[in-house]
């Protein structure tokens, strides 16, 4: 089988291009390629990007769908350096305060020979499902690069959001073969031309509220199961949705901003999550009447809260799991909190399989 291998060691072309900023009227138009080759034998290796996703990324594992206890504060200080919301133990985490200049280097290296590769291979001649694990994984490296470049920083809303039209998403600086892309427009293509809802879980924002990054990129063979695997952790967490009362559901803003996927949004939502809702939660949907697109969180997806470990005033004397086991000391009270609920799930799994190790699903 012909392959296109290591991905990261083709060679990179200079992507430097003035950026055009665009309004969220405009983001749609880009003349992508929509044409696949069903029989190709190309395929891509992303193994550098395996490598940054598997040494950073921290799994948290399956959600409880229990809304997070407000966080206490440490005897003695006002301080509240932690994301007090609801859903401020969901989601996959990267350890962005450990990347330091020459990891930084990696991604954007990483981020530019992905852009490079329509000078060495036409995407038009990728098979269907490896043409969407590119773009997944283009768009995410674009995504992990700003947001390294950024940080430290805690709420990351003006730069992701699709609602706010000066977003970072929306500026063409990215240049792909003869044209400049932005974020929005490999969202727009994607959800353009995959006309059904699962690819939008693909999408890494780095913020809680959004659907997980994976300590493993995209690749076309298992594209479609891990996008069902994020769409599920995402359904049955507290960030995706929430029941109140009996009859409302409550669902994230990050469906209202891919409503193209769900026309009849209430009814189509709905239905959606019913797909993939399991447990107590699934049987509670058959009570719901209506619907409403009013969860979010954009705190950054990482350890520290866009903190970093040095900037840390608030911490905990002691900290243990649900089994007893001391958990690191030192670290800000938030930390423990998430590193709490992350050794709980594992031993939760540990109890139902057997194996001591924490997945999504």
């Amino acid at each position: 089988m012909l392959k296109i291998i290591g991905i990261a060691l083709l060679c990179a072309t200079s992507v430097a291009a003035t950026s055009s900023t665009i309004s969220a009227a405009d983001y749609d138009y880009q003349n992508l390629p929509t044409e696949f080759d069903a029989k190709s034998k190309y395929r891509l290796n992303y193994d550098d990007l395996n490598n940054v996703l598997s040494g950073s990324v921290l799994v948290m594992g399956q959600s409880s769908h229990m809304r997070a206890p407000k966080p206490k504060v440490a005897t003695g200080s006002s301080i509240q350096l932690g994301n007090t919301l609801p859903t401020r133990l969901e989601g996959n985490r990267v350890m962005l305060h450990a990347f330091d200049a020459e990891r930084k280097d990696i991604l954007n290296q990483i981020r530019d020979n992905l852009l490079n590769l329509p000078n060495q291979l036409p995407i038009e001649k990728l098979k269907r499902r490896e043409q969407l694990a590119y773009w997944l994984n283009l768009h995410n490296s674009i995504v992990l690069a700003k947001i390294a470049d950024l940080y430290p920083v805690t709420l990351i809303k003006k730069v992701f959001a699709a609602e706010r039209s000066d977003a970072f998403i929306y500026d063409r600086e990215f240049l792909l073969g003869d044209q400049l892309i932005s974020l929005a427009d490999i969202q727009n293509h994607v959800t353009q031309n995959w006309d059904e809802p699962t690819v939008i879980y693909g999408f890494y924002l780095a913020a809680v509220g959004t659907p997980n990054i994976r300590d493993t990129a995209f690749t076309g063979k298992t594209v479609y199961a891990d996008l069902k695997d994020n769409a599920a952790d995402f359904v049955n967490s507290v960030r995706g949705t929430q029941i109140w009362g009996k009859t409302k559901l409550r669902v994230s803003t990050y469906y209202a901003n891919f409503d193209r996927q769900f026309p009849n949004f209430d009814e189509d939502i709905l239905a959606h999550v019913k797909q993939y809702a399991d447990g107590k939660f699934k049987r509670r949907l058959k009570k719901v009447k209506s619907v409403t697109a009013d969860v979010s969180d954009w705190h950054i997806a990482d350890i520290y809260n866009g903190k970093t470990a040095k900037g840390a005033t608030t911490f905990a004397a002691t900290a243990t799991d649900g089994n007893g086991r001391r958990i690191r000391t030192g670290q800000p009270s938030h930390v423990t909190d998430l590193l709490r609920e992350r050794m709980r799930r594992i031993a939760k799994q540990k109890a139902v399989t057997g194996v001591e190790s924490v997945k999504a699903r």
